[in-house]
């Protein structure tokens, strides 16, 4: 197990490739808080996770807790890569290259940013993360998604597809599990 120290080097590769295609075939952007919409075009922003139920001839969830930017690169980075809405950027760009997953009360590192990349191996374990600003965002970050997905069904917002997809919680753990590329479990 290693001790690692983050250091962001200011590539933009995180903000020029936000539009994933998970293990599980499903095709998600940007993760967005409700209170973040308004910092980007209407036309790109996309619901992403919603929860509970409505409807029997078309099901879809009762309500949306998650949104998502739709397209692949951030139209807030510059040619220099420095973020335009930095003082006030989304949430989930304070805690990269940390995300949470609430169905597996789990912090996980990304392998998407190039400083991870290259410094964890592929199935190497990061004993002790030294990132204070990211790792100060977390929390606020788990809050909220652990209020949000309590009210099962629960559901995606498929951007190729373009419809709702029902979410279920094996596709979750098959997500993070088979997924070893992109994302490395915190001890």
């Amino acid at each position: 197990m290693k001790r690692l120290e983050f250091k962001c080097r200011r590539c933009g590769h995180c903000c020029r490739n936000l539009v994933k295609t998970t293990p599980t075939g499903r095709t998600l952007g940007l993760f967005l808080l409700p209170n973040e919409t308004h910092l980007f075009p209407k036309d790109d922003v996309y619901p992403m996770y919603g929860c509970g139920l409505k409807g029997r001839a078309r099901p879809r969830p009762a309500q949306i807790y998650v949104y998502q930017y739709g397209r692949n690169v951030c139209c807030h980075i510059t040619e220099e890569n420095l973020c335009k809405l930095h003082p006030k950027k989304p949430l989930i760009c304070r805690t990269f290259p940390l995300m949470y997953y609430p169905e597996l009360k789990e912090a996980v590192l990304s392998r998407d940013c190039l400083f991870m990349h290259d410094n964890i191996e592929e199935n190497e374990r990061v004993e002790k993360l030294i990132a204070p600003n990211e790792m100060a965002a977390v929390p606020e970050l788990e809050h909220y998604l652990d209020r949000g997905s309590r009210h099962p069904p629960y559901w995606t917002w498929d951007l190729e597809q373009k419809k709702w997809v029902p979410l279920r919680m094996k596709d979750m753990v098959e997500l993070i599990q088979d997924w070893p590329a992109a994302l490395r479990l915190l001890t």
